[in-house]
């Protein structure tokens, strides 16, 4: 690894046959092209990229959030990515989101099912389904941030099936 690099982390756990994945980015030593390549020019650059980052980050938690809040048996997966994009519009960074807000998971990884939540899916959420909803937003050529979950759709909501938060940590 080099300085001014990002690193991805991403941790599978298997707890009684489900396999569960937990992923986070941070900056290691000074960023990644745009986001921290003026680290030389000042530590007010500096300031403005961690911001930057920092930001970022925030709206990669709250759109989780909102996919957190939303699902629950019943609920059409459409709707889960509609709730994650509000809040990534509102932030700004909708171009920086180009993918899908989840997928389904399950025993192993081969008995995922085939659920996935993204626009106008009009596939039905059920209770004792898991889904993995990493939640990425991506700077084109110069970085990618965010958090994830793994969640049990349960009658009354997502159950989170971790413990670990979404601090972003900047090392240097």
């Amino acid at each position: 690894m080099q300085t001014y690099e990002n690193v991805a982390s991403r941790i599978d756990r298997f707890t009684s046959r489900y396999r569960s994945r937990r992923q986070s980015t941070f900056p290691v030593g000074g960023g990644t092209g745009g986001a921290r390549s003026l680290y030389s020019e000042g530590q007010a650059i500096v300031k403005t990229a961690d911001s930057v980052i920092e930001k970022g980050k925030q709206a990669a938690a709250e759109a989780l959030e909102a996919a957190l809040q939303t699902i629950k048996a019943g609920v059409k997966a459409g709707a889960v990515d509609a709730a994650v994009r509000t809040v990534i519009e509102r932030a700004g960074r909708a171009e920086g989101f180009r993918h899908r807000t989840g997928y389904q998971t399950g025993v192993g990884w081969t008995e995922r099912g085939n659920l996935s939540l993204e626009p106008s899916s009009d596939d039905v959420l059920e209770a004792g389904m898991t889904v993995h909803l990493p939640i990425i937003l991506f700077q084109p050529g110069e970085y990618g941030l965010g958090c994830s979950e793994n969640v049990l759709v349960t009658e009354a909501g997502a159950e989170i099936l971790s413990r670990t938060p979404h601090t972003l940590y900047i090392a240097d």
